[in-house]
C-alpha cells in the first residue's frame, strides 16, 4: 500500500510542479482546439504516469490516474464555468471532449506502460 501511495504522491507531485514552474497544465477552453501546449500536456501527463507506474508495479494504478486527470479536468472546467458566469457546463464539455479523452487516456497508457516496463525488467530473462 505504501507503493501505491508513493506512486500516487510521486504523480501528484510532479503534475503540480509542471503547472506551476513549467506551466504546462491542463487547460479547459471556450472554443476547440487542440494545439502545441495541448499535447505537450498529453506528453507530460503520459510521463509522470509512467513515473508512477514504474513506482506502483500494479495496473490498477492505472484507475487511480484515469480519475486523477479526471478530477483535473472537472477541476479545470469548473474554473472556466465560474469565470465566464456559468450556466453552460455540457457545451464546455463537448468542446473539451476531445482534449479531455486525450490526457485521460495517455495518463492511463503511461501508468500501464512503466508497470509493464517495471515487471518486465523484474521478471528476468527467459529460457527456451
Amino acid at each position: 500500500m505504501t507503493r501505491q501511495g508513493a506512486a500516487f504522491l510521486t504523480l501528484l507531485a510532479l503534475s503540480l510542479a509542471a503547472a506551476y514552474f513549467l506551466q504546462i497544465a491542463i487547460v479547459a477552453k471556450g472554443r476547440f482546439a487542440f494545439g502545441v501546449e495541448d499535447i505537450v500536456a498529453c506528453e507530460s501527463g503520459l510521463l509522470f504516469a509512467l513515473v508512477g507506474g514504474l513506482i506502483s508495479r500494479r495496473y490498477g494504478f492505472a484507475v487511480v490516474v484515469g480519475v486523477t486527470y479526471a478530477a483535473f479536468w472537472a477541476l479545470a472546467i469548473y474554473h472556466l464555468n465560474t469565470s465566464t458566469g456559468g450556466g453552460w457546463v455540457l457545451e464546455i464539455l463537448s468542446v473539451n471532449a476531445v482534449n479531455i479523452a486525450a490526457s485521460v487516456l495517455a495518463g492511463i497508457a503511461g501508468a500501464c506502460l512503466g508497470v509493464f516496463l517495471r515487471n518486465r525488467k523484474r521478471a528476468g530473462p527467459r529460457v527456451a
